[in-house]
């Protein structure tokens, strides 16, 4: 499972060097044009699987098709929560090894000390450090020089254990926030599915109804093949591109909104990584460059609404939350942001993935929203989406392919969008305020992300 949720943009980079692995057909020998022309060919693969998904729902009627994508987003979710829980299980059996291992390098540090304390005295350079004087000085004898290196070795012994521990600690609250996450969108898809099926129960005769739900279940595998597909051409996409340093070279990264981007980005990176200023704000100057250029126009509304939405970023993720300021939860996050321009989302993800107008990838500008299996975020540009995330990292931004992307849906009217990739030329403007079903005014304390 990806899980881009676990760092900003740019942390990746930061950590590895490569925001993505690059792909052997795009190696350093590879000339401009033919990484070019892989691109071109990965990109028009990413059509061919929504013109597959399409075809596919297509195909049967509104109820069949929304019975194929609720049981391929159960069965998925079902796969991402049994990946989490093993992976938070080997976490917590290595946070225990960790514990121990930090309790016996600080038993031994504390029978050092005793040891000194017991002896009447301390070793030259204990004393040159206590009196901040010259240790190099002090360590007058090869058995000083001993001493002190077998003294600083245990000392680093212990930090190296103790910050095991941390980084464990910090990763297994991680994991329990994405399990807890993972199980209310559980929680929400099976609640929606035995919904659809107690619908086809009063719409299909009993023999009709057997052969839907059986035909429902063989095209929702199809389904989650293209749609892995689909993903896996996307992720190709971006590595291509971010392989790409005539690509990375221009993006434009003068603008104050690149600037503001990138300011984010690197805060994010200094607080999970403890970078320095400078080493963060490379690594996010460097995400932005190398995340790709789908969709790097985008509209005037499109900029306003973003704007708006990063107002909050930092904020905190409550689940069923209505309030930008003091929680939200992912779609809630949009709704509320939609809502300040007088567009009118429903409240959860699953209702979101079949609202507004539903637009390409190479098309996506800033301002649609990408769904996911229970989650959503708004487009940011340059491969990010702004979204609330967990609870464990709030509102924050992300790589959209964090996760399987279902559809991007369109809510603002189309415009033509300047410097943008994708044609951004439809004419068909999507009505400022979309319909709103039941789902949209449902109380807060039932509300799902």
């Amino acid at each position: 499972m990806k899980k881009a949720r676990l760092a900003a943009f740019g942390l990746s980079i930061f950590m590895t060097g490569s925001l993505f692995c690059t792909p052997a057909m795009a190696d350093d020998t590879v000339s401009a044009d033919t990484a070019q022309a892989s691109l071109d060919e990965v990109n028009a693969s990413i059509a061919v699987y929504e013109q597959q998904r399409d075809d596919l729902l297509s195909q049967i009627d509104d109820l069949e098709s929304q019975l194929v994508t609720t049981i391929a987003s159960v069965d998925h979710i079902n796969e991402q929560l049994d990946q989490v829980t093993k992976e938070l299980a080997g976490t917590e059996t290595k946070l225990a090894a960790a514990k121990k291992k930090q309790d016996t390098e600080k038993e031994a540090m504390k029978a050092r000390i005793q040891y000194y304390y017991e002896s009447g005295g301390a070793p030259g350079w204990v004393t040159a450090l206590i009196e901040d004087g010259d240790v190099q000085a002090a360590l007058a004898t090869t058995m000083e020089q001993d001493l002190y290196n077998y003294d600083r070795q245990q000392l680093q012994n212990y930090i190296d254990a103790a910050n095991e521990v941390k980084e464990l600690k910090s990763q297994q609250l991680e994991q329990k926030s994405q399990l807890m996450s993972k199980k209310n969108s559980l929680d929400e898809s099976q609640s929606q599915l035995q919904s659809l099926l107690d619908q086809a129960k009063n719409k299909y005769s009993a023999e009709d109804y057997d052969a839907k739900i059986q035909d429902a279940y063989a095209k929702a595998a199809e389904y989650s093949s293209i749609i892995s597909n689909y993903n896996d051409a996307i992720s190709a996409s971006l590595a291509l591109q971010s392989s790409s340093t005539d690509s990375a070279s221009t993006v434009d990264t003068s603008t104050a909104e690149a600037k503001s981007t990138i300011n984010q980005i690197a805060q994010q990176i200094a607080q999970q990584t403890g970078a320095s200023t400078s080493q963060a704000q490379a690594a996010a100057k460097k995400a932005y460059q190398q995340a790709g250029t789908i969709g790097n126009g985008s509209t005037a509304s499109g900029e306003a609404l973003l704007n708006y939405a990063k107002q909050f970023l930092g904020g905190k993720y409550v689940w069923g939350g209505n309030s930008l300021t003091t929680g939200v939860d992912c779609s809630g996050f949009v709704q509320q942001v939609y809502k300040n321009f007088g567009i009118d989302t429903t409240r959860t993800s699953y209702t979101i993935a079949n609202q507004g107008q539903e637009v390409s990838y190479a098309d996506a500008q800033v301002g649609d929203v990408f769904v996911y299996d229970g989650h959503v975020g708004i487009y940011a540009g340059n491969g990010q989406m702004i979204n609330a995330v967990d609870e464990n990292t709030g509102i924050a931004y992300t790589n959209v392919n964090y996760d399987q992307i279902k559809t991007i849906r369109r809510f603002l009217p189309t415009e033509t969008a300047t410097g943008s990739t994708g044609s951004g030329t439809d004419d068909t403007a999507v009505s400022s305020t979309a319909t709103t079903d039941t789902a949209s005014t449902a109380d807060s304390s039932a509300a799902a992300q």
